[in-house]
């Protein structure tokens, strides 16, 4: 049994870890309080961030569809976005077909799209207008239309204002100026425009120009007369019924006062294109010394055409026309010493014909015939026979026996080109391989560009000169050497075949080919 003082000592310790106890207890209530708040605080936060898991899975798919969608547009632009303005205004100077590529001596058809061209870059946003309108090249083309009697009362002030625009944005380059249709009565619109364009001729490169009436060739020379450093090109063409687009040879002799100066100060000029507009002029001829390309439309040659020719030993590409010649041959050798193409149409092949003697052609490679006499160019044939490869016939009239015998004379042919009639005499000369010589031993291509068979039930003829020429192996001489080539067929026109004789000439050129 404890002693009397040790039970108040348990009494008292009792009493004081009760109220420890006590204490313990309501610390333990408080934070189990405090406790149930953050668990609830815990499930709001959890409940947050479930939903915020939610919708940055949401933003990561939209992301990755939008870096996908941008990446394929910048695929699909390429580098252009990023092109500095000066480069973008260097690649619209080249907008038009070869502005710089092409040969300025080539008589090239100005197309309209190379004068819409700048208006066409600027229309696209403004970055596309600020960079066209900072190149000029691409402002190089003044084309002038051809005014409609139903048009509005103020389109010529809009051309006028055209006219000006174009040659204030192409400040200092070479400019194009192209008449559509040049009208006599129509002064009061084409002065003032001759009035902007004038004053910039040094500028010109190239002057193109149809035109309706006499008094308009007087005043369009008399400005071709001044100095005009830069022009190159001119293609004057007179043509007094504007509903009529052909420019075929006319069938007069139209008299003009053409100014005595005209071209003679142009140093650069190296194309001419005249239609129905008589030449040669009297002071021309230091200008056309330096021709390239020579293109004549013309009813009659006067007999001053040999003086002229005589000084081309520069020219490279020519075409005559015409419906009357000078009888007497020339008096003197005229040597066409770099012409690689000649192009004679009608009776203006009689001045090749009877100049035969005293005209020389030593780099002639290509000839093109429309509408002559075949036959009287024999004595021509038979001057270029070693060096002629390519040969054209458009609209060759009647190919005899005569003719025949001419055309075989150009043993060096390898390219030929047909267009409208085909006669069966030609035909049956191509077809003949056991002649010999082989009608052109060295022809390898015949092209067929809206070709007539001359004789519709002998349309047989076609299909049996690519059986014989194209089909099987050439036959050989003594050397072993093969006394023709092989011949391939490209249909580029209208052919009268029937079906399975083209599809004949097809299966036959796989062949060839091979």
């Amino acid at each position: 049994m404890e002693p009397p003082g040790a039970l108040e000592g348990h009494r008292l310790e009792l009493e004081q870890d009760k109220d420890s106890l006590s204490l313990i207890q309501e610390r333990r209530a408080a934070f189990e309080t405090k406790r149930a708040a953050l668990n609830e605080q815990l499930s709001l936060i959890q409940a947050e961030m479930r939903a915020v898991d939610t919708v940055f899975e949401q933003i990561q798919q939209e992301e990755e569809i939008l870096r996908k969608s941008i990446s394929a547009h910048r695929a699909a632009l390429g580098p252009l976005p990023t092109f500095p303005e000066e480069l973008l205004s260097e690649i619209f100077s080249y907008t038009c077909a070869g502005y710089e590529d092409y040969d300025d001596d080539d008589l090239v058809q100005i197309n309209p799209a190379r004068a819409k061209a700048p208006f066409t870059a600027s229309s696209v946003c403004r970055r596309w207008r600020d960079a066209a309108f900072g190149a000029a090249k691409l402002w190089h083309c003044v084309l002038i239309p051809r005014l409609d009697s139903n048009a509005q009362r103020d389109e010529p002030t809009h051309i006028l204002s055209y006219v000006k625009l174009v040659l204030a944005r192409s400040r200092d380059s070479s400019v194009d100026i192209v008449f559509r249709y040049y009208e006599e009565d129509q002064s009061a619109v084409y002065d003032p425009i001759m009035d902007a364009l004038v004053p910039q001729r040094e500028r010109w490169r190239r002057f193109v120009a149809t035109i309706s009436g006499p008094s308009v060739v007087r005043s369009l020379t008399e400005i071709l007369s001044l100095s005009l450093p830069r022009l190159r090109t001119v293609d004057l063409a007179y043509q007094p019924n504007p509903d009529n687009w052909s420019l075929s040879i006319s069938d007069e002799t139209y008299t003009f006062e053409v100014h005595s100066q005209c071209l003679a100060n142009a140093p650069s000029l190296r194309a001419l294109a005249l239609a129905n507009i008589p030449w040669p002029w009297p002071d021309v001829s230091a200008s056309a010394a330096k021709l390239h390309t020579l293109d004549l439309v013309q009813h009659e040659f006067s007999s001053d055409i040999w003086n002229i020719l005589t000084s081309q030993s520069s020219l490279e590409w020519a075409m005559f026309a015409g419906h009357s010649v000078p009888e007497a041959p020339p008096s003197v050798e005229i040597n066409f010493s770099k012409l690689g193409t000649l192009w004679l149409r009608s009776e203006a092949a009689t001045l090749f014909a009877h100049g035969s003697t005293q005209i020389r052609l030593p780099a002639l490679d290509r000839l093109i015939l429309t509408d002559v006499s075949i036959a009287q160019l024999e004595p021509l044939f038979t001057s270029i026979r070693a060096h002629l490869k390519n040969l054209e016939l458009r609209r060759p009239g009647d190919v005899d026996v005569d003719a025949l015998r001419a055309l075989a004379k150009l043993s060096a042919i390898e390219y030929l080109f047909f267009s409208s009639a085909i006669s069966d005499e030609l035909l049956t000369g191509l077809r003949d391989t056991a002649r010999r010589p082989v009608m052109w031993p060295k022809l390898a291509r015949i092209e067929l560009g809206n070709a007539d068979i001359r004789d519709p039930e002998n349309n047989m003829a076609l299909l049996e000169v690519a059986r014989a020429r194209s089909n099987g192996d050439p036959a050989r001489d003594e050397n072993g050497d093969a006394v023709w080539s092989k011949v391939w067929f490209e249909f580029t026109g209208m052919v009268n075949l029937l079906p399975w004789q083209r599809d004949e000439i097809e299966q036959i050129n796989a062949f060839v080919k091979m």
